[in-house]
């Protein structure tokens, strides 16, 4: 069995007027890459510190599974996603299907039966 070396390196850079982190950034050996599905990228709104988008690589590809989108963008005032786009092995990909809205009117959560 072929011991490998595995350099893995966190970097987070901070808004020099404020020292709030703006943004995250995983890798290893030198490629945008985290496991666990977590993101190896996120980006941080200075003035809030809120999260304003997250990246998923592996191996510096922009992937994610499970019909999960690799890259999410969120509103920097009211942390509501803005955008999604799905990856996988750093080729586009179409994502699920959209869920249809219940019509006005109608009961989301019908109660359950007795």
């Amino acid at each position: 069995m072929r011991n490998e070396i595995v350099e893995t390196e966190i970097v987070k850079r901070r808004y020099a007027a404020t020292g709030t982190i703006i943004r995250e950034e995983y890798s290893q050996n030198g490629n945008r890459h985290r496991d666990g599905d977590k993101p190896a990228y996120i980006g941080y709104d200075a003035a809030t510190g809120k999260v304003t988008c997250e990246a998923y690589f592996q191996n510096g590809n922009w992937h994610r599974d499970g019909d999960k989108p690799a890259f999410i963008e969120y509103d920097a005032a009211t942390g509501k996603v803005t955008s999604e786009e799905y990856w996988q092995n750093g080729s586009q990909v179409p994502g699920p299907p959209a869920k249809a809205e219940p019509a006005a009117g109608t009961v989301k959560h019908p109660a359950p039966p007795l």
